[in-house]
């Protein structure tokens, strides 16, 4: 049997008190470590969210950085880019329409025409399409490349300054020209006489040119000059 009062039981005894008392110890550090943990955790996930909001934080600026790249560079980049290559695209398709009525000669090259039309339209109002599409007007109706800046040019300055346009006046004139053998070298002063004329009496650059047009062959045919070609359609 087992005597309680046995040096056995009484050496178990001990040994069951301090097992005892280690297992509180045991028990107070693993609460204290839980309780250390828990507060690097707890430190760990403020850090954490700290982080992630600054994250986030960044990222919407991030974001409204590239709304606003996109919405005033980008997106007008692109549309300038654009502009500009529509625009490259009408000046060939212009161009197109000058090579299909006039053909280069000797001393005149498409170069030479496409040279001219820029000087025109750095001293004129008109753009270079507009003067492309006048200078195709005029090869239609006959006039050479050796003539035709020139022409284009006072066609231009016509359309400028006056009611007609200048698509108008290169087809007007061009016949009028051809009508009444009219040397292309005179195209300035014949548009110095029509800007006079419609200035100075009550009628208008269009309605001389549309009379002038009209009564050209009949006048050619009994004898009239060009220059009273013109009188007589204004009056």
């Amino acid at each position: 049997g087992f005597d309680a009062n046995s040096q056995a039981a009484r050496n178990l005894q001990v040994q069951i008190d301090l097992d005892t008392a280690a297992l509180k110890q045991l028990k107070e550090e693993a609460k204290q470590s839980a309780s250390v943990v828990g507060t690097v955790f707890q430190e760990a996930g403020k850090k954490i969210a700290e982080a992630g909001d600054k994250i986030k934080e960044v990222g919407d600026k991030i974001k409204n950085v590239g709304t606003t790249l996109t919405q005033k560079v980008t997106v007008p980049i692109a549309t300038a880019f654009g502009g500009s290559i529509k625009a490259a695209i009408d000046w060939e398709s212009a161009f197109t329409g000058v090579m299909k009525t006039v053909d280069e000669t000797a001393n005149t090259t498409y170069d030479d025409l496409k040279k001219s039309i820029n000087e025109i339209a750095e001293t004129t109002a008109s753009s270079q399409n507009t003067i492309a599409a006048t200078m195709e007007i005029a090869g239609q109706l006959g006039v050479s490349a050796d003539d035709i800046s020139e022409f284009t040019r006072v066609m231009v300055m016509l359309g400028d300054t006056t009611n007609l346009s200048s698509e108008e006046a290169a087809s007007a004139i061009a016949k009028f020209a051809n009508v009444t053998k009219m040397p292309l070298s005179d195209v300035e002063k014949l548009g110095s006489v029509i800007v006079d004329l419609g200035n100075n009496y009550a009628t208008t650059e269009a309605d001389i040119m549309s009379m002038a047009t009209r009564l050209s062959g009949a006048g050619a045919q009994i004898g009239l000059s060009q220059g009273e070609i013109l009188g007589f359609a204004t009056a």
